[in-house]
């Protein structure tokens, strides 16, 4: 139980410590048979393990870049990879009789919560995939590595169903590079170069119909979001025209700063190539 909480202490060396004793034990068991060959595990044994050893481990991956540190990022892969695959098989073991699964907030803005919080599965795929979503390339590359990790390590069968929540975050980080980049600058990238091999792994895992399907559901999604935020703020410059232009002024300040850090964006996304001075 105490290993379990370190997960989560606030020092970077403490989480390594505590994460390459977790991931020690978890190696010398199978995530198919706990209850079979495995029942004097601390994983059997401590009722709800199986969730808050994941809730811990992804916060250790959800992280500001300056605060990246790579054996843990590693480590936190392995380790939810193999809690993955439990959850799969043992469902009952990750919540305590008192837990009915994790909180609105642990999930984030998500439309199926009760969906999600019946299926562990579900919700450490959302969990994982709303954490990509924010800007930050050391952060969405450690995700996008562990999305890559499920997918080498599970059948395709246990995966389908979360493609798009897979899909989601890397599709948005290709995005929103392709906006802050030239078209040779994209090329190059390092960063999106790993963001389309994931996308690929799944393709090739699952098939290219079922994968072209989840795809077109995530852009239409997109789409439906996007025109309706159009909607919402024509209706305030008719209704409401003093936010309006408080908006347009927000907006015109919020540009100003993303060409500033365009700049970095674009050294970060090149692999933090250094400036050339002449």
């Amino acid at each position: 139980g105490a290993q379990i909480k370190l997960l989560a202490f606030p020092h970077p060396w403490v989480m390594q410590i505590s994460s390459r004793i977790i991931n020690s034990h978890l190696a010398s068991l199978d995530p198919e048979k706990l209850l079979h060959q495995n029942r004097d595990s601390f994983v059997v044994k401590i009722p709800g393990s199986l969730y808050d050893m994941s809730r811990n481990l992804c916060r250790q991956l959800d992280f500001d870049d300056i605060h990246y540190v790579e054996t843990i990022a590693t480590l936190a892969i392995k380790n939810i990879v193999f809690l993955f695959q439990a959850m799969k098989h043992h469902p009952e073991l990750c919540y305590t009789t008192d837990q009915n699964g994790p909180d609105r907030e642990e999930i984030g803005d998500n439309d199926n919560f009760e969906k999600i919080s019946k299926d562990p599965c579900r919700w450490i795929m959302a969990r994982l995939s709303n954490m990509a979503k924010p800007k930050g390339n050391r952060r969405r590359e450690s995700i996008f590595k562990c999305f890559a990790a499920l997918c080498a390590s599970c059948a395709p069968h246990y995966l389908t169903p979360y493609l798009e929540l897979i899909i989601d975050p890397i599709d948005r980080a290709i995005r929103e590079a392709s906006n802050s980049l030239r078209p040779e600058e994209v090329e190059s990238s390092p960063f999106v170069a790993l963001s389309k091999e994931v996308l690929q792994l799944y393709e090739d895992a699952v098939g290219t119909d079922c994968f072209v399907e989840s795809y077109a559901k995530v852009n239409r999604k997109v789409r439906e979001k996007r025109d309706k935020r159009r909607q919402e703020i024509a209706a305030e410059a008719v209704h409401d025209p003093q936010a309006a232009a408080k908006r347009k002024i927000k907006k015109q300040l919020l540009e100003k700063e993303r060409k500033k850090r365009r700049v970095e964006d674009r050294r970060s996304m090149r692999g933090g190539a250094k400036k050339k001075h002449y």
